[in-house]
Formats: C-alpha cells, sequence, structure tokens
C-alpha cells in the first residue's frame, strides 16, 4: 500500500475527475470588470471547480452553491453598497464599524487606500455567515498570495482583516478537504457518487484511546502521524490517498472522536477490513 499524504487540492480533483477546464463567464466578467489578473493557484482551481456541486456547501465561492449564488467581488464595491444604503440615515449612535464606514464616505474613492485595502472576497463561512475570506487586490500578481479572514462584528472597523493562510493552496486545500469529510454537510459525496465514487462506511473512533486509534488506521495504512491535520470549522479534517488501490481516506477529528471514510470506485470489504473483527 503508497499513502500519499501530501496531494495538492489540485491534484485530488483531478484524481476524482475533475479535470476538463472551462472558464465560465461570470469568472472573466469578474477579471475585466475590475481590471485585475487573478492568481495562477486560484485560477487554475477555479477553472474546474466553477459551479461545481462537489462545492456547493463550501466556504469557497464557486457560483452556484446550495443556497444561490455566490460569486467574488471586491471589497471596495461591497463597501460602496454599504454607503449608499446608509445616505441621510447614519445611525446617531454608530459603532466602530459604522463609524468607520462613514469616515470612508467622506472622502474620494481614489483615497480610500488610505482607510481600508481593497480584498478580492472570494468566499465566506458558509454554515455561520459570520465572515468573509479575501485576497489583497495587491496580491493578485502573486501565483499563490496570502489569504486574509475579515470577521462581520459592529466592534471592528472596516480595515481589520487578519491573516488566515500564508497561501492561497493551503486555503483551497483546507475546504477541500473539509468538504470530502462531509463534516456538515454531504454536498461531496452526492456529487462524487454521481461521478461513480463510493462513500464507505463511517466509522467513529474515540481518539482518546490512541492504542485503539492508532490499530484502526494502521489496518488501513494510515499512520497518523504523517497525516496533514487541516483547521475546519469545528475541529479538524484530513485527506490522504492509496494510490495503489485508488482510494481516498478522509475524515474529521473533533469532540474527542476521529471520524474514518473511504471514498473508492470498488466494493467497501476490499478497502476496509472487517471493522467489529479489528484487534485493539
Amino acid at each position: 500500500m503508497a499513502m500519499v499524504y501530501n496531494l495538492s487540492a489540485i491534484q485530488i480533483i483531478k484524481t476524482l475527475g475533475y479535470n476538463q477546464s472551462s472558464e465560465t463567464q461570470w469568472l472573466k466578467n469578474l477579471k475585466q470588470k475590475n481590471h485585475i489578473e487573478l492568481p495562477q493557484t486560484y485560477r487554475d482551481f477555479m477553472e474546474l471547480m466553477v459551479d461545481s456541486h462537489l462545492l456547493g456547501t463550501s466556504n469557497l465561492w464557486v457560483g452556484k452553491m446550495a443556497h444561490g449564488t455566490d460569486i467574488p467581488h471586491m471589497y471596495y464595491d461591497y463597501l460602496n453598497e454599504e454607503i449608499q444604503d446608509r445616505t441621510n440615515r447614519w445611525s446617531k449612535y454608530p459603532t466602530k464599524w459604522e463609524q468607520s464606514l462613514f469616515n470612508l464616505s467622506q472622502i474620494p474613492i481614489s483615497d480610500w487606500g488610505e482607510q481600508a485595502e481593497d480584498y478580492l472576497v472570494i468566499g465566506s463561512d458558509y454554515g455561520g455567515g459570520v465572515g468573509i475570506f479575501g485576497i489583497k487586490k495587491q496580491d493578485l500578481k502573486e501565483e499563490d498570495p496570502p489569504v486574509y479572514w475579515h470577521k462581520y462584528s459592529d466592534c471592528i472597523t472596516i480595515s481589520e482583516w487578519k491573516l488566515e493562510y500564508e497561501k492561497l493552496s493551503d486555503f483551497l486545500l483546507n475546504v477541500l478537504a473539509e468538504a470530502l469529510a462531509c463534516v456538515d454537510y454531504q454536498s461531496a459525496e452526492d456529487a462524487l457518487e454521481q461521478k461513480g465514487w463510493i462513500y464507505e462506511e463511517y466509522f467513529d473512533i474515540e481518539k482518546d484511546d490512541w492504542v485503539a486509534t492508532k490499530s484502526v488506521l494502521k489496518k488501513y495504512g494510515i499512520n497518523f502521524s504523517q497525516l496533514k491535520k487541516l483547521n475546519a470549522n469545528s475541529g479538524k479534517v484530513f485527506c490522504c490517498y492509496d494510490d495503489e488501490k485508488n482510494a481516498f481516506f478522509v475524515g474529521d477529528i473533533q469532540n474527542g472522536e476521529i471520524t474514518l471514510s473511504a471514498i473508492n470506485r470498488i466494493e467497501a470489504e476490499n478497502i476496509f477490513p472487517d471493522f467489529d473483527s479489528l484487534e485493539f
């Protein structure tokens, strides 16, 4: 068994059969309207994932989502809409966020850079809706730029973004691994079953019993110490690939348990040993 622990997001989706590049019109419009270039890492991924049901409930906006349509946009456009909505009806007792927005409204757009940087907003936390992910406009020329996070809160200003991922590729891998692990939603499972993949049974393993946990994972050829544990909305997620059996192993680590499942194109008994017969 040859287990691979360091696949990129692009390698994973291509292995899953998403390998036909097709740039949709909204992606072209995004570049033309805002006079920007898109990072190579983002462009390569999105050309395969635009409108994909696989990521329909993810933190990345891919166009068609489970709840409607979400297309990336510039942060300045959002701020301008917020200002227009408040014209002549600013709050008498503004919050920190409203005050910073009002201050921005008092200067020409050409000078906004003095108050807040512009970002290409590429996603939001799907489950909670409490913030957005973005790439600084000035970083869009980079091949694999950092990704920042801005939380919706009356207690922060419009300029308060924090670094969330050192590389865009790390953000994309997190988004994909969380979707594949089906932590909160089954969108990825539904999408992959339509492409001929099978999600095998899920196993909940008590993380507190590390001897049993590592023994179970070892039966499947998984070395826990080599797993890349990625941040998720709650806990951690992981994804590794058995290139001999053409099977992915995915799961999440939270609330004292590890959930493990396999994504493969063959019968379950050829991937998993009998779980009840495993000796710890």
